[in-house]
């Protein structure tokens, strides 16, 4: 649209706000962002051009009240992503023209803007910057499809209010096998990706994972729209800060160490702990989220620096009935909250039980009278896995508090391994189970998942 078309739709949807509401039109911050908006800018933008208006006023105030005041206005869905679609033909169709109003062009020209003294906002995307009207890039390569999400609004809410409002850079979600860091990723990517200009979605969970130049390469060539590919983890840098980007790496735990217990990375791999620190430290107006088993020491040192980490446990048993419910299952309230509590509301377990439970036809109390309760077959390779990234000590930990009737102290844990290895390293493998999901700590007491103590007891078999 040429500018004093948009100019007249400012003007008319200011005087049908004046004629209907009475007073005043739009306020001038409203105008500001009615306008940019009609022109495809990114709230960002918005903000840089506004002469002064903060980014997250303009996002989370302005914006939200007025599609809310047009949509009851013009008695139809108006918001940020269709209002340049919507508002031309509404505004073609007022009865009377309408010339702008000295009020309207007081507003127009008010350049000041009101109490209370808005922050500084950060520089546009380079490419807003330029035209305004670019649509919204998405590359969701390797990404699964998610079609229903059950559960987790509490985790969705928190890591929204950390990401979009806190402004956190760096992001992980750490969790045992199965228990949905990648279902939940999706949702989050999916809820706030509109924050964003450009999301890039990578899985790091291949055989063999990216190399750090590899996805160095593929980001840039990505984010300067294919006029450049480089490794330079500053370059990457540079692009996110001139453009707000969420970018999410699935599987993290592929680029770490197995067979160790120090959280170190894999040889040819180290060069990913300069890109965690990079990111967490650097200015910049962009978010990567990472997936993983297990979480990276650097993660764990950098906390203070704005990072942040979410632990997952299981769904709760109302979650997992909706998971199930195409399933066809049946049982009391005491059967589902014995099924979910066994599997501690592990997801991908639970799928697998289900596929189990049909043998049963459905009937969740006859599966239970089973003894033991193991690992599905189907489910048990899940485990292997993460069983097997476990240095000798670790999986002689977990197997020692499999085998034990009570929670085990760190004092006993020490006096029954340091006879034969350095207390250090019993410290050490504690601190790496921890980290991987594997045991947690209460009251000083160590207790093991009882998923992992099934699949000990399977293996032994």
């Amino acid at each position: 649209m040429e500018p004093e078309q948009l100019d007249r739709i400012v003007d008319v949807v200011s005087a049908k706000i004046r004629a209907s509401e009475g007073g005043q039109g739009l306020t001038p911050v409203q105008r500001i962002v009615l306008r940019g908006s009609l022109e495809r800018q990114k709230y960002r933008g918005i903000a840089h051009n506004s002469g002064g208006y903060s980014y997250k006023y303009i996002q989370q105030e302005v914006g939200p009240d007025l599609w809310k005041l047009l949509s009851k206005l013009f008695e139809a869905e108006i918001k940020k992503t269709n209002c340049w679609d919507i508002l031309p033909e509404l505004c073609s169709k007022v009865s009377s023209p309408l010339v702008p109003s000295r009020e309207d062009a007081q507003s127009r020209n008010d350049a000041a803007p009101p109490a209370p003294a808005p922050v500084p906002a950060p520089a546009p995307p380079r490419e807003e910057a330029e035209s305004g009207t670019d649509q919204q890039f998405q590359d969701w390569d390797g990404a699964p499809e998610v079609r229903r999400f059950y559960g987790r609004q509490r985790e969705l809410e928190q890591l929204e209010q950390q990401i979009t409002i806190d402004g956190c850079k760096l992001v992980t979600l750490i969790g045992i096998v199965g228990i949905g860091k990648t279902w939940l990723a999706v949702k989050l990517a999916r809820n706030i990706r509109e924050h964003y200009d450009c999301l890039i979605w990578r899985s790091l969970d291949l055989q063999p994972p990216l190399l750090m130049h590899d996805l160095l390469e593929d980001l840039t060539q990505q984010l300067s729209r294919n006029r450049e590919r480089s490794t330079d983890v500053t370059r990457l840098v540079d692009y996110l800060r001139d453009q707000s980007c969420l970018i999410i790496l699935d599987g993290f735990e592929s680029v770490l160490q197995g067979g160790t217990h120090d959280g170190s990375y894999r040889s040819g791999y180290e060069d990913y702990s300069r890109l965690l620190k990079q990111i967490s430290t650097q200015f910049h107006q962009s978010c990567v989220i990472l997936t993983s088993r297990e979480k990276p020491k650097d993660i764990a040192v950098m906390e203070h620096l704005g990072v942040y980490s979410l632990s997952l446990s299981g769904l709760g048993e109302s979650a997992i009935r909706e998971l199930l419910t195409s399933r066809r299952l049946y049982g009391s309230d005491g059967d589902w909250r014995t099924l979910s509590s066994h599997y501690q509301g592990n997801p991908g377990v639970l799928a697998a039980v289900a596929m189990e439970l049909e043998v049963f036809g459905g009937d969740i109390a006859s599966f239970l009278n089973q003894t033991p309760l193991g690992i599905p077959r189907a489910a048990q390779s899940m485990f292997n896995q993460q069983f097997e990234r476990l240095s000798t000590l670790e999986q002689e930990i977990i197997q020692f508090l499999a085998n034990s009737h009570e929670p085990t102290s760190v004092e006993d844990l020490l006096s029954v391994f340091s006879e034969r290895v350095p207390s250090i390293d019993v410290r050490e493998a504690l601190s790496s189970l921890i980290r991987r999901s594997m045991v947690y700590v209460r009251e000083g007491r160590y207790f093991v998942q009882s998923l992992l103590i099934a699949h000990v007891n399977d293996s032994a078999e």
